[in-house]
């Protein structure tokens, strides 16, 4: 059989015909000496389109014909499959950075091209301008797509009802993630995983050794590890919940408080009653990582009238183990007693 008829049976093969011999080509995305993105090939040092690329027009050094232009990995007078001519290049002027929406428009930095528009990563392009359609109910899921008045709120892409609390929504949707969504008249973050989920953050202190930052009194949290933010005894009273969750962590050592009691602390931190050690002592269970010794040791407490319930040592083993955030104007403690701001600590308190 003539020697071009056999490269021609080779290429249709994917084989490369060099001299006498056949090499097998690298399948696309993981060939070549380079790691490449699952869409594009590595062909020598390089990764490239293979659907796209002159050079490498559906296999790596298949340069296409002078005059002609790759398109859907096929060399072709003009551009096939939806894509457009710029300059020597058929490009999706949808997706494509270089030339988004139309030939020569540069997306700067920061920016992704999605459906022909240039918009901040995340967020997608819908009947001219940008917006993120995770929360959007105006194209709640994908553009064009709004939510209805019976189900207003728009949660990760799906529009739901409203719900006075995050444990609402979970009953609402089962597979909703954790996130923020809207309440009644704010919105919380919810944990829709941790001992079943329903859970709504009331309190975040994200505590960096050596400051001593403001507290935020009657902002509800949407950041469970950021800000230093706790919601309202007037919140608290306005949402529904029976039970109350805490936790703690610290750069001073590797015990953890967490755990969930439904004992009257429920009603001491919402104001409703005065504080006593048998609420936090008997009656707890502890959650996931809890290895503290507190709350089980705890032999004093402090009774607030005001809003720092949650934050000023609500239980504690004198001098020895506390829970403070900003105790006493300057002491962040969490099962420790370093009576300073020094140590880097988180807290947060949920409540269901």
């Amino acid at each position: 059989m003539p020697r071009r008829i056999l490269c021609a049976v080779a290429l249709l093969a994917a084989l490369d015909c060099v001299g006498d011999e056949a090499q097998v080509r690298p399948p696309a995305g993981t060939g070549g000496s380079v790691d490449c993105p699952e869409e594009l090939t590595g062909c020598g040092a390089e990764c490239v389109d293979l659907n796209l690329d002159p050079q490498h027009c559906g296999a790596c050094d298949s340069p296409c014909p002078e005059g002609e232009l790759c398109s859907i990995a096929q060399c072709s007078v003009e551009c096939l499959g939806g894509t457009t001519q710029c300059g020597d290049r058929c490009v999706d002027t949808e997706v494509d950075p270089q030339n988004c929406g139309m030939c020569g428009i540069t997306c700067m930095q920061g920016q992704d091209c999605v459906t022909g528009g240039c918009c901040p990563f995340g967020e997608t392009f819908c009947d001219s301008a940008c917006t993120d359609i995770l929360t959007d109910p105006l194209n709640c899921g994908g553009c064009g797509d709004p939510c209805s008045a019976e189900a207003p709120v728009c949660i990760n892409g799906s529009c739901l009802p409203p719900a006075s609390s995050c444990l609402e929504h979970l009953m609402n949707n089962p597979a909703a993630p954790s996130g923020v969504y809207p309440l009644a008249t704010v919105s919380a973050y919810c944990d829709m995983t941790t001992d079943s989920g329903g859970w709504t953050l009331v309190l975040a202190y994200a505590h960096v050794g050596g400051q001593n930052n403001p507290l935020v009194v009657g902002a509800p949290p949407i950041d469970p590890v950021g800000g230093y933010s706790h919601a309202s005894i007037a919140h608290l009273q306005a949402l529904p919940h029976t039970e109350i969750r805490l936790y703690c962590r610290t750069s001073a050592h590797t015990r953890k408080i967490h755990f969930k009691t439904s004992t009257q602390a429920v009603d001491y931190f919402r104001g409703l009653a005065t504080n006593s050690p048998a609420y936090w002592t008997t009656g707890f269970t502890p959650l996931e990582e809890h290895t503290g010794y507190l709350p089980l040791i705890a032999d004093g407490f402090f009774d607030q009238p005001g809003e720092d319930r949650m934050t000023e040592f609500p239980f504690y083993l004198g001098a020895t183990y506390h829970w403070g955030i900003k105790g006493l104007g300057n002491r962040w403690e969490c099962d420790d007693y370093p009576n300073n701001e020094s140590n880097t600590t988180l807290h947060q308190v949920w409540v269901r």
